[in-house]
């Protein structure tokens, strides 16, 4: 154990800000599962190779290696992928109530006979 692991100072390179564990290989065996650790937060996600005429979901990363261990790496983020775009906040149900609705319902299931009760 060296002298610098003891003593309490930090530098820049010993505080990165992103940070990646790689585990496991995924299901499909494609890729591999991995922990991130950014901005005070950790993420679990997956990591693959990018391919030619393949869109790219999530980040483009580079990674480099960190003297800790040889699956922990540091996080360069080249490029961002789309975002998928968060629906609009809805209170209930989605509401269907037009003519084609009720017709194909009632297509389906049958009219509701107006002599019986509900």
């Amino acid at each position: 154990m060296s002298d610098e692991a003891g003593s309490g100072e930090s530098g820049p390179s010993d505080t990165p800000r992103d940070v990646l564990l790689v585990g496991g290989p995924t299901s499909s065996g494609a890729g591999a599962e991995v922990l991130r650790f950014r901005e005070g937060r950790v993420e679990t996600g997956e990591l693959h190779p990018i391919r030619e005429g393949q869109p790219i979901l999530g980040e483009l990363v580079q990674l480099k290696t960190r003297p800790e261990h040889e699956r922990i790496f540091e996080v360069e983020v080249l490029a961002e992928g789309p975002k998928a775009a968060a629906p609009p906040p809805r209170k209930g149900p989605a509401k269907v109530c037009s003519d084609a609705y009720r017709s194909g319902w009632d297509a389906i299931f049958g009219a509701p006979a107006r002599d019986e009760p509900n």
